[in-house]
């Protein structure tokens, strides 16, 4: 009274698909269907594979979409990096409206006066650089904050190479070398070189905007179930010039710093210049090699890092002392113990 029923192979579980093993529909085999593809149920002979923005694990009859990733304003790294960095930010308006105040003060006048306004200037904008790494990447924040950060901190190593090399001309060059002085002095020589060292870091970053602008982008690959929203060409040719130009710089102000190591304390920056160029350097080896082994949404993170300490550096190893005298030791910023210094160092140098 019933229809017998023939049966070759029996169904396949959820996530295989079947594979014919015979000239007949029903008999076949069943294979698991890889990561990333998935077992339709209006085919069940192959595995389909997932969109772009979906992905699946193995042995799945359908897709699941990935997780959208990006360092959000509300991440309590992004809380403790946006404290440090107003920190920063008020530390560097701070030191500037108290240079400001004392401009003619002999710690501020051998500092390098309102070349350094200039410099905490740069180094104030060097700081607002980093909040363009929060958020979803905008096609502005990926084209300029690099560069800002850049031209920022080459407008400031630019005064510290100045600086450095005025003082070694005014103490040793002057004497040996009367005309290249003379010429220098009177051609203005530290603001020219500001003028050109700054345009040739403008330039540099225009033509990455020009060529390599960065722009926002989507990462895949970085995990199978995620999304990595993030910006293109951090290691790039466009960012590689920026980097050599950087260090280019850093190393003539260590060079500078370092020919006057033996000047008077009050003019001697060889130390607090080595530390600063030393937490620069370190801090962006440090970046490029982090970014080489990981990149996720934590990636714009370790550059924050890395600005905050190029910033800090500068600020610290230049700026803290010459504060430390100004608040705390003004006894030494009159010029009766600045001639007293450099009488000092004058019969030193006689008396070899």
């Amino acid at each position: 009274t019933q229809v017998p029923i023939s049966v070759c192979s029996a169904e396949c579980w959820k996530g295989y698909r079947r594979v014919l093993t015979g000239a007949h529909v029903c008999c076949f085999n069943c294979e698991a269907c890889p990561a990333g593809t998935y077992v339709d149920i209006n085919d069940l002979f192959n595995c389909k594979p997932c969109e772009i923005h979906q992905w699946s694990l193995p042995e799945s009859d359908a897709c699941l979409n990935r997780t959208v990733e990006y360092l959000a304003w509300n991440d309590i790294t992004s809380v403790v990096l946006t404290i440090t960095s107003v920190i920063t930010l008020l530390l560097t308006v701070a030191t500037a409206g108290l240079f400001l105040l004392n401009l003619n003060t002999p710690v501020v006048k051998s500092a390098g006066g309102k070349t350094c306004l200039l410099m905490l200037s740069s180094l104030a904008c060097a700081s607002c650089s980093v909040f363009g790494h929060f958020g979803v990447p905008t096609a502005v924040g990926c084209a300029f904050l690099r560069e800002l950060f850049c031209l920022s901190f080459t407008i400031c190593l630019s005064c510290v190479a100045v600086r450095s090399f005025q003082i070694v001309c005014i103490f040793k060059m002057s004497g040996k070398l009367p005309k290249a002085y003379e010429f220098w002095t009177k051609n203005n020589g530290p603001h020219v070189f500001i003028l050109v060292s700054s345009a040739i870091g403008f330039f540099i970053s225009l033509l990455r905007i020009v060529l390599d602008r960065p722009v926002p982008t989507e990462n895949y690959s970085i995990s199978p179930d995620k999304i990595v929203l993030e910006c293109s060409g951090t290691q790039s040719v466009g960012s590689a010039m920026e980097t050599g130009y950087v260090g280019l710089l850093s190393f003539l102000c260590f060079a500078f710093s370092y020919m006057g190591k033996d000047l008077p304390a009050n003019y001697n920056e060889a130390k607090c210049v080595t530390f600063s160029l030393l937490l620069y350097l370190v801090s962006w080896l440090g970046f490029y090699t982090t970014y080489a082994v990981y990149k996720g949404k934590y990636t714009p993170a370790f550059n924050i890092v890395a600005v905050l300490a190029s910033v800090l550096g500068i600020f610290g190893g230049y700026f803290m002392p010459k504060c430390y005298i100004i608040l705390l030791k003004p006894q030494l910023n009159t010029a009766a113990h600045f001639q007293n210094c450099i009488q000092m160092y004058t019969t030193k140098k006689s008396d070899h």
